[in-house]
């Protein structure tokens, strides 16, 4: 009888985004991060796993808060937003990849107009393709259901290039876990 082991899977990833905001009143912003890190075997069960580099990218929206409530003063007003994201773990066969979509608070550390620090979480869902089968994928010992809970933590530089788009930079911890 198989015993029931819950794992999960942790990525460590350095990000780079573009990002394009409307300067006018509604302060929607979009942005395409690039992920490209490594898989963390936090279990020496799980080493098998680690095959190669893991490749992310993502795709976000997000509104910068207006002030309406006494928080956006207190966090310097937060973004919020969606993102959604494609991991390829660079271990088809076993792990398989992932489709994430979670809403996100994107918070600014500083007040500098050029270049701003920020920590942004998320925490979503995520898809993954392959999951443990005794028959069929013995080797995955981390996936054991296809719906996985998904958690993002991502602080970050960000560098003005223009009036309307920025680039930012930084190392990101994901997790998905069942």
């Amino acid at each position: 009888m198989l015993r029931a082991v819950v794992y999960s899977l942790l990525l460590i990833t350095g990000s780079t985004v573009l990002s394009i905001a409307d300067p006018g009143i509604s302060q929607w912003n979009t942005a395409a991060t690039y992920h490209h890190g490594f898989l963390i075997a936090h279990h020496p069960k799980m080493v098998h796993l680690q095959t190669g580099k893991v490749n992310a990218f993502e795709i976000e929206t997000g509104k910068m808060t207006n002030g309406s409530s006494p928080w956006h003063h207190y966090y310097n007003f937060p973004s919020v937003g969606i993102t959604a994201s494609y991991w390829d773990l660079s271990n088809s066969e076993v792990l398989g990849n992932i489709i994430s979509i979670a809403p996100y608070l994107d918070m600014r550390l500083n007040k500098d107009a050029r270049i701003g620090i920020y920590f942004k979480g998320a925490c979503g869902i995520g898809l993954i393709s392959e999951k443990f089968d005794a028959d069929e994928n013995y080797k995955n010992n981390a996936v054991s259901t296809s719906v996985n809970v998904n958690l993002m933590i991502h602080p970050s530089v960000q560098f003005k290039l223009s009036e309307r788009m920025f680039v930012r930079t930084g190392p990101s911890l994901t997790h998905f876990s069942n």
